[in-house]
């Protein structure tokens, strides 16, 4: 578990050099992986590359591969000062040296300008990603929530009273590859903070909409704003195919209001596979399949790490009838296969 290093195959300068890894929190088949966002994916692009230089947020994506688009995703990002919505306009650079990364958590240090840093840590379930940001003292903090992109219509609403912000995100971007558009598919999800709001609003791309509770729109985020003297902020976010309320379900079974982000990360990394626990057994056999048997111990275990990508779970029903099963995309032997040797034969980058 230890010899895992979620950033081989983040790098490569050509097509041919890239992995299309990313350093992504989850347990192994989870639904919804969590990432730090350098770039905008879409099919054939992932969200984070190592070359880049800046973070724009930490999305929860559904996108199984490269090769394949996301659908249903959300994006959150702090920030200080004045409330940046557009992707470009919030983006914070950062170090490499100040950057961690692991199968059960990531975190980064990102530069706000006059010496001030925003520590954002993060881990994740099946179903939830927790995102626990330090702010610099003696300064404005708040956070944006983005729905959808440009020509995509979604929804968010804001509900001071429970400290949530809630919505919906229908774009399914592999439907560029087939007949099937899926054309009543929403990813839903309900963040909820730890901490109460001073103000809020809803934003389409720059431009804010102070105050509002709810939009229905193209390019769509919330915002909340803290009081002042706020330093630390914890916000779990919770997704469903299914519905808000299934949201809400999958936040109560796996990262309940009691459960300590530490706690949350422990009960992810005991998930991973290493040695015979956590399936690691006959992921083991894999290697004499694909002929990475004798690849160094690190880059072995971080593509054990990498066969877990895709969701193939038992997800409940409403009203607690026969578990459905999702199934990823295409033929997940192959998938895994090319994974494996992806980790094993890219290198691995090393800090400036």
């Amino acid at each position: 578990m230890d010899l895992v290093n979620p950033f081989i195959g983040t790098s490569g300068k050509r097509d041919a050099d890239y992995g299309g890894m990313i350093p992504s929190t989850a347990p192994p088949f989870a639904m919804t992986r969590w990432s730090p966002m350098t770039r905008q994916n879409y099919v054939s692009r992932t969200p984070y590359h190592y070359d880049d230089k800046k973070i724009g947020g930490f999305i929860g994506t559904h996108q199984p591969a490269i090769w394949m688009g996301d659908s249903g995703y959300v994006t959150g990002m702090p920030g200080i000062g004045t409330v940046k919505t557009a992707a470009d306009d919030r983006a914070l650079p950062f170090s490499h040296a100040d950057e961690q990364a692991a199968a059960d958590r990531y975190s980064v240090r990102m530069r706000a300008g006059s010496g001030r840093t925003l520590k954002t840590e993060m881990t994740g379930t099946s179903r939830v990603g927790l995102l626990r940001t330090t702010y610099p003292a003696d300064t404005d903090t708040n956070f944006v929530l983005q729905a959808t992109r440009s020509g995509i219509t979604g929804k968010v609403h804001v509900d001071p009273a429970a400290r949530e912000i809630t919505g919906y995100n229908p774009d399914r971007q592999d439907s560029k590859l087939g007949p099937f558009k899926a054309s009543n598919f929403k990813g839903y999800f309900v963040a909820r903070f730890d901490t109460a709001f001073d103000s809020h609003g809803t934003a389409t791309g720059a431009k804010l909409h102070e105050g509002q509770n709810e939009r229905t729109a193209g390019d769509l985020s919330a915002y909340v704003r803290f009081p002042s003297g706020t330093r630390t902020v914890q916000v779990r976010i919770a997704t469903s195919f299914i519905s808000l309320e299934q949201a809400r379900a999958n936040l109560a079974a796996e990262a309940p209001d009691d459960q300590s982000f530490e706690r949350t990360a422990a009960k992810t990394r005991a998930q991973e596979p290493h040695g015979a626990a956590g399936g690691g057994a006959h992921r083991r056999d894999r290697h004499s399949e694909c002929g990475t048997a004798n690849a160094s111990p690190a880059k072995r275990t971080t593509s054990l790490h990498h066969h877990g990508p895709e969701p193939e779970m038992r997800i409940p029903r409403p009203g607690g009838t026969r578990p459905c099963r999702t199934r990823p995309h295409g033929d997940q032997r192959a998938l895994r296969a090319l994974w494996t040797l992806r980790a094993i034969f890219q290198h691995t980058p090393t800090a400036p």
